[in-house]
């Protein structure tokens, strides 16, 4: 503080007064002197207001972070979802924008999520509630947009064929970088991102993709496709989970946690599918379910063999570009320098 002068704060007021010097005091004496005195300290005095400091803008309550519990983010996204505005968006915009939310919150993991292959109540209640908020905004208003311009009721052969022409899968494969794809160009974009990869979480989020981009349906038909997808997850829990049964067959989060990053169990798991699928018994099919299914089977074995191949091949380019950088090179088991070449 500067000789002088005295600074107060209270409130945001800022007081100053000045100190009187020996000078002062010299040319005052008595009670007037006394007046003199409590005057100028009046008058001297100087009040003002200092500039309000703005308070900070308070946080979002609604903003998702990566502490939250699952149950927590779920609240969030459903108050999101409450004073969202989707003025002037197509539905396929709308679409999107919720996946990217539901992305975003749990991790990118919503491709293996909505497989409905793994996880326990946790995943349960996220596709839940993600198939909800689509329902609500995207699913429903289109079909009576549909029903309005073209009378095609929803649950009619109609409306399927109307819908497949023009909607099935549109809007997820766009979530997913397929947009403008032909289906064997998704299938073979799929296999290629998933090329060495082999856990169970992998395997999932593949099987998820290759059944939004519709590339399942398109093989086997919608009600085909469904059931295999549910063999698949009456598969899981029979090999996984202790305790299952016809009846009952449940695994908690926890117990799914501690399985599906295990390396190379899909190959395990789908050669164990394979064999099961023989003593499956499939009524009311008016067509070989079985070997439709049997054939899925091989040609999953088949990808996830190359996708090995793909990833012991790419860790031999990756050894070799290494051993180049540093002079030799690889001939069958022996390393020759280069510089002799």
């Amino acid at each position: 503080m500067n000789i002088g002068m005295t600074a107060l704060r209270n409130g945001g007021t800022v007081l100053r007064t000045r100190k009187y010097t020996g000078k002062d005091e010299a040319e005052a004496s008595g009670f007037a002197a006394e007046l003199e005195r409590t005057a100028a300290w009046r008058d001297t005095a100087s009040v003002s207001a200092s500039k309000p400091v703005s308070a900070p803008e308070p946080a979002d309550p609604n903003a998702i972070l990566p502490t939250d519990s699952v149950q927590v983010k779920l609240e969030k996204l459903q108050k999101i979802a409450e004073t969202a505005d989707y003025t002037g968006m197509s539905y396929e915009e709308i679409y999107c924008a919720i996946w990217d939310r539901y992305q975003n919150a749990f991790d990118g993991k919503m491709s293996a999520i909505t497989s409905c292959l793994l996880g326990g109540e946790d995943w349960a209640s996220i596709n839940n509630q993600f198939v909800s908020e689509l329902n609500e905004v995207v699913y429903h208003p289109l079909y009576q947009k549909i029903y309005n311009e073209t009378g095609l009721k929803k649950g009619t052969q109609e409306f399927s064929v109307y819908w497949k022409e023009h909607y099935a899968h549109i809007f997820s494969s766009a979530t997913l970088g397929y947009e403008g794809m032909t289906l064997d160009e998704k299938e073979q974009a799929i296999y290629e991102k998933y090329a060495g990869k082999c856990s169970l979480y992998d395997f999932a989020s593949m099987m998820g993709e290759l059944k939004d981009a519709g590339i399942l349906s398109d093989r086997m038909g919608d009600y085909a496709s469904f059931s295999f997808m549910n063999m698949m997850r009456r598969e899981l829990l029979y090999r996984y989970c202790s305790n299952a049964t016809d009846d009952l067959m449940y695994m908690s989060n926890q117990e799914w946690a501690d399985i599906i990053y295990r390396p190379n169990e899909a190959q395990r798991f789908v050669q164990g599918l394979k064999d099961s699928l023989k003593s499956v018994t499939f009524k009311n099919w008016n067509f070989d379910i079985r070997g439709m299914l049997d054939s899925a089977i091989d040609d999953l074995l088949s990808m996830l063999d190359k996708s090995v191949e793909s990833a012991h091949a790419a860790v031999e380019r990756a050894v070799q570009a290494g051993l180049e950088q540093s002079g030799y090179m690889k001939f069958g088991d022996r390393m020759i320098p280069l510089n002799i070449m």
